[in-house]
This record gives structure tokens, C-alpha cells and sequence, in this order.
């Protein structure tokens, strides 16, 4: 008896391939966290925020009303490019980096960041710590690592593996990061530095440094750890940054949170300023704020804010706006949603509010009487006359 031929089912089979890769997509979007209420462009739709997805090699992510990541190589670059904390990398995360980092630094005085594509000559390094692009590895990383007590981080690019990848503009992210890095270190009156490099020296023991093993295989290097943090709250201040299970915080809205690099960036300069009163010509980085306009007091950026940096405080006929530049991640939203825009970045935030989370004022006004309706309103510009209300009407109709 001849045997049968079955007619070949290949659309059924290529149905199943494509299921197959739809699945597996979705497994690597999982591994990226997203929070769109964070996000400036969620929350301001005229925000002109656009930097995860210039940052983003893939080109694949889009905002409306949410964050939608449609294509993702995990590369983690968007981690760093977001300023309010968006996304979130799952796996080679910054505490898995930052936990890494501690356990090197007990041995060597370098760390050297590299992705994983590096030649076999970088990867078995005693001191490297992988990432997947060194695009991925932000400025608090980079200060964190070496307030864990190495001396030197080396952010390692590899010519051949760059040019595969993405090239000039990784290199350029990785450029930034790392400037920025060395200005907080030296800020902070450290002598710790920051190399981007392409060819890379031996590794620098310890040892020399006094963290040594001691006999009978007994590691003493977490004990010298200890030793070098001295002065913070406790090691477990630093397992709450690292790991992102830091104390809930009452003052703001559970729509108001502020990112763990800038958790992890506060710990870390905790650590490496030394004791007494910082350097009060010292800044950090990153742009201030302040008011270049008439303030009314509308609150309209304070619950906008992603990271709570901003706060108006109102007793008996007066008011007074503060600024928090510590919670402060530069993200523009109010500058954007301001309606008078009497906010615009004002000089480099000094290290003080930094170390003492201390608020800086802003803007005073005391309760003034409309020319036009004789409502009581706030404003700091002793010239305005109109409140708010009459201020736009007055405008309708010039126009």
C-alpha cells in the first residue's frame, strides 16, 4: 500500500514562527520597566521632551498617553537619557551594577565598565563590571562606583564593537556621562577620576591602599568597606538606594517620585563630601532655577513636577515658592506649563542643598487687591495691578 501524502501546511507553520517571535518579543519588553505618569510628555502634552527617543538606538518608543515601547535591544541607554526615572532595566540593573562594583572594590583600586561586547582580553578582567553598552552606564553610576571606595573608573569603548553597534552617538552619550562624572567629583573635593578610554592600563590592586585578604582566606575587604563609608547613616542606607526600597515619602503624591540614580547620586555624595561644611563656591552639573517673571502663585507646576523639586507655602497674606535642588532632575516640565513663564534655569545648584536637602527660596509675594475686580491675589511683581483672571480678559480684548 502506497502511504499517503498530507498536502504541507506551510501558512500554519509560518503563523506559529510568527507567535513565536511576537512571544519572544514581549519577554524582552519585560525586562524594561515603564512608568508612563512620570513621564513629561504624559503629563504636559505640549512638553517638548524628546529625549528617550533621540537617545533610543531602535527608534521604539512612542508617547501619547502612555509610554509605548514597541522595539527594544535592552541596550538601557533611555535609563539615562529620561530624566524623571520612566524607565527601568530589569536585568544588568543599576543596583546588580552598583552591587558588582561593591564587591570589586574591595579588591582593586579600578573599575572598568564595558559592554558585552568586548574582546576576550577586557571581559576576563579581575575588576570589570559588564554592562550592555556603555551608553547604558549614567554619571551617578559612575560616582557611586567609586565612592564604594576604588580610585579610578575607566568607561571602556571598544572601536570595532562601537562601529557594530550604534557608534558616534553612543560614543558621545558615553562622552557626556563620563564629563559629567569627573565635574561632581571635583566638586565634591575628590581626587577620584573618571577615563574614557580605548586602551586600558593593568589593573590597580588594593592592597597597597590597605584592604588586604587576610590569613586562612578570612576576606576582609567588606570590612574595609565599612571602614571607607564611615560616616553615612548605615550600610543599609546604601542596600535602600541600591536595591530602590527607600522609605516611603509623605510629603508628595504617590505621581511624585524621585528616581533612583538621583537616590543612589545622593548616597553617594554623602560619602565621598567630607566632613563640616562644603565648599560654598562648589555646583554641581546640572541647571538651577530660577524666577524671571511675575509669579501669581497658581501652583500649577507643583503637582506637575515629576520629582517634587517644587513647593508654595501660604500663612497669613503671604507666599513663598521653594525650590528643592536636590529633587531637581532639570526635565523643563515647569518652565513648559508655567502660564505667566516667570520660570527659567538660573545658575548651577551648589552642593550645600545636596548634602542637606535644604529647600532655596524662590519667589516671595504678598496679597494684593485687582485694580479691575477687586479680588485679593498673589503675585511677586509689584508693578502688576490686574489679578490673573482680569489680566486675561484684558488681553482678549486687546487682541
Amino acid at each position: 500500500m502506497l502511504p499517503v501524502k498530507r498536502p504541507c501546511r506551510l501558512g500554519e507553520g509560518y503563523r506559529l514562527l510568527k507567535e513565536l517571535l511576537r512571544f519572544a518579543s514581549r519577554l524582552e519588553l519585560m525586562s524594561l520597566k515603564v512608568e508612563s505618569s512620570l513621564c513629561v510628555k504624559v503629563r504636559w502634552r505640549r512638553a517638548e521632551c524628546d529625549r528617550c527617543f533621540a537617545g533610543c538606538p531602535a527608534q521604539g518608543i512612542r508617547v501619547g498617553q502612555t509610554v509605548q515601547v514597541e522595539s527594544c535591544v535592552l541596550c538601557g541607554v533611555c535609563t539615562v537619557q529620561c530624566p524623571t526615572g520612566v524607565f527601568t532595566l530589569q536585568e544588568n540593573s543599576d543596583g546588580g551594577i552598583l552591587l558588582r562594583a561593591q564587591k570589586l572594590a574591595a579588591r582593586w583600586g579600578s573599575l572598568v565598565f564595558s559592554c558585552d561586547r568586548s574582546p576576550r582580553s577586557i571581559a576576563v578582567r579581575p575588576d570589570r563590571v559588564a554592562v550592555r553598552c556603555a551608553a547604558r552606564v549614567s554619571p551617578e553610576l559612575l560616582v557611586a562606583a567609586l565612592s564604594l571606595g576604588a580610585q579610578v573608573a575607566y568607561l571602556y569603548l571598544d572601536r570595532a564593537a562601537c562601529a557594530h553597534c550604534w557608534g558616534e552617538r553612543m560614543e558621545q552619550a558615553a562622552k557626556v556621562a563620563s564629563q559629567k562624572a569627573q565635574a561632581i567629583l571635583d566638586a565634591c573635593g575628590s581626587n577620584h577620576k573618571v577615563v574614557l578610554t580605548r586602551s586600558l592600563p593593568p589593573p590597580v590592586s588594593c592592597r597597597g591602599n590597605g584592604v588586604r585578604t587576610a590569613e586562612g582566606g578570612v576576606d576582609e575587604g567588606k570590612r574595609a568597606l565599612l571602614k571607607a563609608v564611615k560616616g553615612m547613616s548605615s550600610a543599609k542606607t546604601l542596600l535602600k538606594a541600591v536595591l530602590d526600597v527607600s522609605d516611603h515619602e509623605k510629603a508628595f503624591t504617590w505621581t511624585q517620585s524621585l528616581p533612583q540614580r538621583r537616590r543612589i547620586l545622593l548616597e553617594a555624595l554623602a560619602r565621598l563630601s567630607p566632613a563640616g561644611t562644603p565648599d560654598p563656591e562648589a555646583t554641581l552639573p546640572w541647571a538651577g532655577l530660577k524666577l524671571a517673571g511675575g509669579c501669581t502663585f497658581c501652583g500649577a507646576c507643583v503637582p506637575l513636577c515629576p520629582s517634587g523639586a517644587l513647593k508654595v507655602e501660604e500663612r497669613n497674606g503671604e507666599a513663598w515658592l521653594w525650590f528643592y535642588p536636590a529633587r531637581c532632575t532639570s526635565c523643563g516640565l515647569c518652565l513648559t506649563c508655567c502660564p505667566e513663564g516667570a520660570l527659567s534655569y538660573g545658575p548651577k545648584p551648589e552642593l550645600k542643598y545636596f548634602l542637606n536637602g535644604e529647600g532655596q527660596l524662590l519667589g516671595r509675594a504678598t496679597a494684593r487687591r485687582c485694580a479691575v475686580c477687586g479680588r485679593t491675589y498673589l503675585c511677586t511683581d509689584s508693578g502688576q495691578t490686574y489679578c490673573p483672571t482680569c489680566r486675561i480678559h484684558k488681553l482678549t480684548r486687546t487682541r
